[in-house]
């Protein structure tokens, strides 16, 4: 089952409200096939003398290697762990995306669930959540494949200049935006190349698709990551931008400042993935 990030009392990021993950199952199918049942052997030890009562569960911290679906394992035991490029419990110093102290996994027993939370360091790059579905209603950043976006909702830009696409500048890319006769200008997305903002986008048509056979075909063809219409950017009936991912093995990654570690998550850090998840 898909888990539901809802935020009530602001206790996680407002930002971030009605944004869907994807199970171990969905990632590990691809969102192409129905999620199978388990065949992992089952200790024959009663589970309920086994299972935790007066504790949290301790986190399984998956660091996986490069292009590789395994990697080393970590178990957490600690209140707080500090994933960093130079400091922390766990450093990943080549990897020069990755800040100093980049993101911290910390447990409190006021918290609901399991108490466990992933959250964000304030890092220069960012972390970046492996998420099935979400509305964006502020700035959004994702990655598809191997390239960065920028999701901007009206009234949060001033001027967007022309900028080519595929070689060729679109009709709904203008010098300027003018706001409508509601007082609000029309969304934008962005391509972003380092410090740089690349291509461009007025979203003035009510559903998109990301892709090189698409209306919005940001990145290179070469790209080994970039997929094909597996990326849908849609405004519903209540005017509101939602992003779906469709099924690829690359996946849809949201930016996300913190997140309740309630089941299984996946998570990237510069280029370093991650999964975590609840013994």
């Amino acid at each position: 089952m898909s888990l539901p990030i809802i935020d009530s009392e602001t206790e996680y990021d407002d930002d971030h409200i009605h944004t869907v993950l994807e199970t171990e199952e969905e990632v590990q199918n691809g969102l192409m096939h129905r999620s199978r049942p388990s065949t992992e052997r089952r200790s024959s030890f009663p589970q309920e003398l086994v299972l935790p009562r007066q504790r949290p569960p301790i986190l399984l911290l998956t660091v996986f290697d490069d292009g590789s679906e395994t990697g080393e394992l970590i178990r957490i035991r600690s209140p707080r762990f500090i994933i960093g490029r130079s400091a922390g419990h766990l450093r990943v110093g080549i990897d020069r995306q990755i800040s100093s102290r980049h993101v911290k996994i910390s447990h409190s027993p006021d918290r609901s669930g399991t108490g466990w939370v992933l959250s964000d360091l304030n890092s220069r790059h960012g972390t970046f959540i492996r998420i099935k579905k979400s509305a964006m209603t502020v700035q959004t950043d994702f990655f598809v494949g191997g390239c960065l976006y920028r999701f901007l909702p009206g009234n949060q830009h001033t001027r967007i200049m022309p900028r080519p696409i595929n070689g060729e500048t679109p009709v709904s890319v203008t010098a300027g935006l003018e706001p409508s006769e509601s007082g609000s200008s029309s969304a934008v997305l962005c391509e972003l190349r380092g410090k740089a903002e690349g291509n461009r986008l007025v979203l003035t048509q009510h559903e998109y698709w990301l892709g090189p056979d698409s209306v919005i075909h940001f990145g290179s063809d070469n790209d080994p990551q970039h997929i094909e219409r597996s990326i849908r950017l849609y405004r519903d009936p209540r005017g509101i931008w939602n992003i779906d991912h469709n099924g690829s093995r690359s996946g849809l990654w949201r930016r996300m400042k913190r997140i309740p570690v309630d089941g299984a998550i996946q998570f990237r850090i510069g280029e370093q993935f991650f999964s975590l998840k609840p013994a």
